[in-house]
């Protein structure tokens, strides 16, 4: 009896293990049935097998040099075709973009990240972006400036009492500290120096952004591959960070409207005094033309506290994410490009010259760190790839992809193809000159990731002028150098990270004569 149920049971799992595998590999034919070529998948994981081993960006470009522009991979059972045409990125990106959705924010289950990752991919509400475009343009961002400087003085003070010719400095910890800094300050007025309590909880927040805590761990794969058993709110932020987070910025929303002038002119201002002066802006402007009192309308009906709250987590998500990352860059670049370096230095001596100070022309008129910047971006981009998902059937050049398809433009790898960029692993700044960058394709440099090229996202605004500012108060105060043991060593981190995420970054540093 014994004998029988024991045959009954293994039986049973046969049959499960069976239909598994039939239902996993039955896609496996999609791209092949069409003539299109790409890497082999296999059960169970498609064509992720052995990612937590690979560094994804080169293993991007080592199937885009193989297979062509255009390839099949697949993401456990869903086909995932990855695009590096430039002709067809556009045509996903702008001129049929409606039918191919985000996928990550399609994918993030709480509602205020969804909302938040939505309008950093350019979706959202539209007539709110609108506003928000007017609202916070580059002048009026120009008034958190003050805010900003404030924060890299204490950053560039921590590089000078480490700059010795024996000394190793680690990048990332003061990279971490400071954007937390720069960030309570410009957003909230917190001065996290003065509260050790606020600074441990905003700190951890911060740092839990767009982390997989075992990248080079098999199971790392599983909210990538498998859609139903993993979801990617935890590998974005964890629900419990981005309640405490939007909780902070509805505490500073309420406290400002009770406490504060809406008029933020002739005082030094945070990201919450724009938002609710542009908020009174528009109630008076819609008072005026509905030839009512402006205190028988309600702001909430024009920028509501809801909204808000997603604007300064849009900007935490993007400076806290990608700016951090971006500034570690820069330095390890800066440390082992000395003659970049030296170019820096000599544009930076000259601006002083011309303005006294480091302000904001200053900055929007540094020709060679918007070159510098660029060629950051592009060989450190700050996402390996955008992903989108296709709504109902699409024709995408000869190919048919099915309802749920996903399409996949592997930025890293765009950014590293010598059609494209001539010597792809030098850094040259040069690349990004006015002039050459007028011939580039636009489709073939997305420098901002998720956003694209949408540099009038206020997260992408305040974050290049951050990591701008960082940059030029550094190298104007110390000399960077490599440290010798890490010179030449890749500076990703392997496995499934998500983004590219840094490795810990050792420089020295020398302080100059001011």
């Amino acid at each position: 009896m014994e004998l029988q149920v024991l045959a009954i049971a293994v039986s049973i799992l046969a049959l499960v293990l069976a239909y598994v595998y039939r239902y996993i590999t039955s896609k496996f034919n999609f791209f092949q049935k069409q003539g299109v070529e790409g890497p082999k998948p296999s059960f169970p994981f498609g064509t992720w097998g052995g990612a937590w081993r690979k560094n994804l960006g080169e293993d991007d470009l080592n199937n885009v040099k193989a297979y062509g522009q255009t390839f099949g991979t697949f993401d456990g059972r869903t086909p995932n075709l990855i695009v590096s045409d430039p002709d067809l990125i556009k045509k996903i990106l702008v001129d049929e973009a409606d039918k191919f959705h985000s996928n990550r924010a399609f994918r993030v289950k709480q509602k205020t990240l969804h909302e938040v990752l939505s309008s950093i991919e350019g979706g959202g509400h539209k007539e709110v972006n609108k506003f928000l475009c007017q609202a916070l343009n580059a002048e009026k961002v120009k008034k958190l400036f003050t805010r900003i400087m404030k924060s890299v003085d204490v950053f560039v003070e921590g590089f000078k009492k480490e700059a010795a010719p024996e000394k190793v400095i680690n990048v990332n910890e003061h990279v971490s500290e400071f954007i937390t800094d720069v960030l309570a300050f410009t957003l909230f007025s917190f001065d996290l120096a003065a509260d050790n309590q606020i600074r441990t909880k905003f700190e951890r927040a911060i740092g839990k952004m767009y982390t997989v805590q075992y990248p080079d761990s098999i199971f790392s794969v599983t909210p990538f591959v498998f859609e139903s058993l993993g979801s990617l709110d935890n590998f974005i932020l964890k629900p419990a960070y981005t309640r405490y987070l939007a909780g902070v910025a509805e505490l500073v929303i309420d406290e400002k409207k009770k406490t504060s002038d809406v008029k933020p002119e002739g005082r030094a201002v945070d990201l919450v005094d724009l938002l609710l002066a542009a908020a009174e802006d528009e109630k008076q402007a819609a008072a005026k033309e509905k030839g009512l009192d402006s205190d028988k309308l309600s702001s909430e009906e024009i920028l509501s506290k809801e909204q808000m709250v997603n604007v300064c987590m849009q900007v935490l998500m993007t400076v806290g994410g990608a700016t951090k990352r971006t500034l570690a860059m820069s330095i390890h670049a800066l440390a082992n490009n000395n003659n970049v370096q030296e170019k820096l230095q000599a544009e930076i001596y000259k601006q002083l010259n011309r303005y006294g100070e480091i302000n904001y022309d200053f900055i929007q008129e540094a020709e060679y760190l918007d070159m510098f910047l660029g060629e950051i971006l592009r060989i450190y981009p700050t996402e390996y790839r955008l992903e989108r998902k296709t709504v109902g059937d699409v024709k995408l050049d000869e190919i048919t992809l099915t309802s749920g398809t996903m399409v996949s433009v592997p930025i890293y790898a765009v950014h590293h193809l010598d059609e494209f960029y001539p010597e792809p692993e030098k850094f040259i700044p040069e690349r990004f000159s006015p002039t050459n960058s007028d011939k580039r394709n636009q489709y073939t440099y997305l420098p901002f990731g998720q956003a694209g090229s949408d540099s009038s996202n206020i997260g992408v605004q305040l974050g290049v002028l951050i990591a701008k500012l960082a940059i030029v108060s550094l190298v104007r105060s110390v000399k960077i150098a490599p440290a010798e043991k890490q010179e030449n060593e890749v500076p990703f981190v392997s496995g499934v990270t998500g983004v590219p995420q840094p490795k810990t970054i050792f420089v020295r540093a020398d302080k100059r004569d001011e």
